[in-house]
């Protein structure tokens, strides 16, 4: 049970997603190493962001910046960061022209005090960031502006200072994590690391022989795997991802079986129960294992999936290669309990 809450992630489903502007990418790479975000307007204090009603917050903005345009607007910024994001929400800042961007999760519930000098500089004599209202994170992963889904630049084009970012959870997750459990279902991403043109007659015949794969293992292990519920998004821009949606229990045999397909290894004594996704895997893995320990015997579809995932240079996920790798290895989840 331990190994598989430590490993595969299983996300709030009520988590927050926010994009927190960095002053057009100044103050970027301080956010970055100072395990912060800020804002600004620094004479309107914590103490009264969460004393002073909405309309006195505003009086207070409209006399302390008087040449402030849209008071209300910057009133509701200002509440969302001390209020609105809570320890466990995924933060997204920006570097200069989005070029970067790097993903963290907030470790408090309320802002802290931070104050700086406001002419101070740093060692590398750039003016530091003296926003004195501050919210701390822990930066998980950077990536580059060619790394994103092109539904995701849409988020980029607001203004505002904190925006919130829910609508693009599935965005963020994934570019996150390879296999993860939201709610009651499962999230398997599939990456398609080829370069260049991707040929039509290996990506769809694929997802096709993934699924006769599955309806196999069904007929033949009596799984109940539901495979009705299956749900695929495809971003493949050379190089992209498959991103598949469905039951939890369907989701993780899909995904061991393709791992298993392009030469993992499994041991069919990992004792894990996970309740609050009604999944029990001791007996799954054994299926699995007898499964594939004749798969030398199986139709020859099974080796045109593994001709097709070559060919697009597929990578299975990272979650669970590391829970099977484990399992095989118990040394390498006693050296990584030791380091946390």
């Amino acid at each position: 049970m331990e190994i598989l809450k430590d490993i595969i992630p299983v996300i709030d489903e009520n988590k927050n997603y926010w994009l927190v502007r960095t002053q057009g990418g100044k103050y970027y790479e301080e956010f970055k190493s100072g395990n912060f975000i800020a804002i600004g307007w620094n004479k309107i204090t914590l103490d009264d962001l969460f004393s002073l009603e909405h309309h006195d917050l505003v009086k207070k903005i409209i006399k302390e910046y008087p040449k402030r345009i849209r008071p209300v607007r910057l009133a509701n910024q200002l509440s969302s960061f001390a209020k609105d994001i809570k320890a466990g929400d995924t933060v997204i800042i920006p570097s200069a022209g989005s070029n970067k961007i790097t993903i963290g999760e907030v470790e408090d519930d309320v802002p802290y005090l931070e104050y700086v000098d406001e002419n101070a500089k740093g060692p590398d004599g750039r003016k530091l960031c003296p926003f004195q209202k501050r919210r701390r994170v822990r930066w998980i992963k950077t990536f580059s502006k060619w790394d994103l889904d092109m539904e995701f630049y849409k988020l980029f084009k607001s203004q505002h200072t904190i925006s919130n970012a829910n609508e693009y959870a599935s965005f963020i997750d994934r570019m996150l994590h390879t296999f993860f459990i939201r709610g009651n279902e499962a999230h398997l991403i599939l990456e398609v690391k080829k370069e260049g043109k991707i040929p039509f007659q290996a990506l769809f015949p694929m997802g096709t022989e993934i699924l006769n794969l599955a309806e196999d293992f069904n007929k033949k292990t009596a799984a109940s795997l539901d495979l009705s519920n299956i749900e695929v998004k495809i971003n493949v821009q050379s190089p992209g991802r498959i991103h598949l949606t469905g039951p939890v229990k369907t989701m993780l045999v899909i995904g061991f079986l393709l791992v298993l397909l392009v030469g993992g290894e499994v041991s069919v004594d990992i004792p894990i129960i996970e309740s609050t996704v009604n999944v029990r895997m001791g007996s799954l893995l054994e299926k699995l294992a007898d499964f594939m320990d004749r798969y030398q015997d199986l139709k020859r579809d099974d080796f045109i999936l593994k001709t097709y995932m070559k060919e697009l240079k597929v990578e299975t996920p990272d979650e669970l290669k590391t829970l099977m790798e484990i399992e095989h290895n118990p040394d390498l989840n006693h050296e990584s309990n030791s380091k946390e």
